[in-house]
């Protein structure tokens, strides 16, 4: 009889467990595919199911939807916002219908990055020099805001002769792979943190007119009312961060090893780093 009971009773209580789990909400995570933000939101989604509960769903998207998706409440959160330059006029139209969290990292800054062994540190050096360079600039996708900055420091500047490569992030690391092999001036779109910082020696040009804007941070950005909805992913989004941009980096050049699985990496850095971890979920 007693059995029966604490039988009984475990029955119940694994229902009742099971059904608080079917409770939890899944959590949609909105980005662009970067290295940085694979990285990010990798990581985001392994603390978020295994520690809080609930299903997470990674959705890639370009920047525009990303965004929009948050303003529109399809989507909860992101921790690829470049802000308050790169992305800034995308959260000014948005203004009261985003919610910004803050910085997960700072220090970051975009602009155009040549090889350490090219002598040049400012972009103003490279007027009249196109020929030595073939005359490109190898960029990422149409559409992205710093691809129109390119075009425009291309203009400012007076750098006649030189035209911007349009292509994807993957291409443009190919690019700058193939002249460092061949040990050939090149100049690429970049952005830090990135993990070619760590496998190559490379350097930004100095821009002085400020096209691309100053050093800025990446932060997380969520949709209105997430807080009331799910305080505890809330909580954990507003604490996330790293601690500075080479720890970022290094997740990042690990992802790049062929055969990865950025998300088997996440839970790696999950397990090697308890103190950081368990400080987002306090």
């Amino acid at each position: 009889m007693v059995v029966r009971i604490i039988l009984s009773l475990f029955l119940v209580l694994f229902s009742f467990s099971h059904a608080l789990a079917a409770e939890k909400k899944t959590v949609k995570l909105v980005y662009v595919e970067w290295p940085c933000a694979v990285v990010t939101h990798s990581i985001a989604k392994v603390v978020i199911e295994d520690r809080l509960g609930h299903p997470v769903e990674l959705i890639p998207v370009s920047v525009p939807v990303v965004f929009q998706a948050l303003a529109s409440g399809e989507a909860d959160a992101t921790l690829a916002a470049w802000l308050p330059g790169t992305q800034g006029t995308y959260m000014e139209a948005l203004k009261g219908k985003v919610v910004d969290l803050g910085p997960l990292l700072t220090g970051t800054r975009i602009g155009w990055v040549v090889p350490d062994y090219v002598p040049y540190t400012s972009i103003e050096e490279l007027r009249g020099r196109a020929k030595e360079f073939k005359g490109k600039i190898y960029g990422i996708e149409p559409g992205a805001v710093y691809m129109e900055t390119s075009e425009k420091a291309i203009k400012e500047y007076g750098l006649e002769g030189f035209t911007l490569d349009t292509s994807n992030d993957a291409v443009m690391v190919a690019m700058l792979a193939d002249h460092i092999k061949r040990n050939e001036p090149v100049i690429v779109t970049g952005w830090a943190p990135h993990w070619k910082f760590g496998k190559w020696k490379l350097h930004f040009l100095d821009e002085p007119k400020k096209l691309f804007g100053e050093e800025e941070g990446i932060h997380t950005v969520t949709r209105n009312g997430l807080k009331e909805d799910m305080p505890e992913v809330y909580r954990l989004l507003d604490a996330f961060a790293f601690i500075d941009t080479n720890q970022l980096q290094q997740l990042m050049a690990e992802n790049n090893e062929k055969g990865a699985d950025p998300l088997e990496n996440a839970r790696a850095f999950v397990r090697n780093n308890k103190d950081q971890v368990d400080s987002w979920l306090k």
